[in-house]
């Protein structure tokens, strides 16, 4: 009868049980939390990527549309952007030298279309065939049926 009675009054957990659960609990957190944070921040990286190709299609778009050309300056990390911040990237539509431009960017002169700051750094690499090369202060390439590439260093 006592050992029932014992029985019967050893109902709950002891410490060394919750303390057991706690830490398991805290563990299984910090692997959520971390994953998240490098899952949020690949899909960041993929937004940017994404924006920068759009714009550059936007870009070609609008040089197919008015028989002009468009260029892309890429600004690296460290160089300051005009609009603040290091780094990124500017998209310009060829039209100084009214009505057609002249093939060449000239910075403050061409038209600015599209301009982002990157947050992150971005290793781009643009596949095609070299049609022509032209040179002034700025040297460019254009390149036929682009495809662009980005991953995060």
């Amino acid at each position: 009868m006592r050992g029932m009675i014992l029985k019967e009054c050893r109902r709950g957990f002891t410490l060394i049980e919750v303390l057991l659960v706690l830490a398991i609990l805290g563990i299984l957190a910090m692997v959520s939390v971390s994953s998240f944070r490098e899952m949020t921040e690949k899909y960041r990286v993929e937004s940017e990527t994404k924006t920068m190709f759009a714009a550059m299609m936007e870009g070609r778009a609008r040089a197919m549309q008015r028989s002009r050309f468009s260029f892309v300056r890429l600004i690296p990390d460290g160089l300051p952007n005009p609009s603040g911040g290091n780094g990124g990237y500017q998209v310009y539509e060829d039209t100084f030298t009214p009505p057609d431009g002249n093939e060449v960017l000239d910075i403050g002169q061409d038209k600015l279309t599209a301009e982002e700051i990157l947050k992150h750094t971005l290793i781009i690499s643009l596949t095609g065939t070299p049609i022509s090369r032209k040179t002034s202060t700025h040297s460019s390439c254009e390149y036929e049926t682009p495809s662009m590439t980005a991953r995060t260093r």
